[in-house]
């Protein structure tokens, strides 16, 4: 139970410290400029580590946001089944990515 609470903890502080990072990063491109100015925002290694920070921070929550719609999806029932029935692009989509997910909850390996 302990580890559950820790790692929800976890992942509070760093979605705070990604919108610390991105609203530091937008009003520093909006007062520097973002890279055609001498001095401009991705000219400072500094910066370039913020942003890269701020650019894998906003790629994985999207990535763990649409990971969650698409378990919600899958487990409404048979709406879901007509929905990946009707496209096999959309049948690739939702199955594809996470087979090796569903392996690993089934065996607990």
């Amino acid at each position: 139970m302990f580890c559950v609470a820790c790692c929800v903890l976890q992942e509070q502080i760093e979605y705070v410290f990604l919108v610390i990072f991105t609203i530091e990063s937008i009003i520093k491109i909006i007062a520097y400029g973002f890279v055609l100015h001498p001095y401009a925002y991705l000219r400072s290694a500094w910066n370039m580590l913020d942003f890269t920070i701020v650019v894998v921070g906003s790629v994985q929550l999207r990535r763990t946001f649409s990971t969650v719609l698409i378990y919600r999806d899958l487990f409404m029932g048979r709406d879901t089944v007509a929905l990946l029935s009707s496209s096999k692009t959309t049948t690739g989509h939702f199955i594809g990515p996470h087979r090796a997910i569903g392996t690993v909850c089934v065996s607990g390996k």
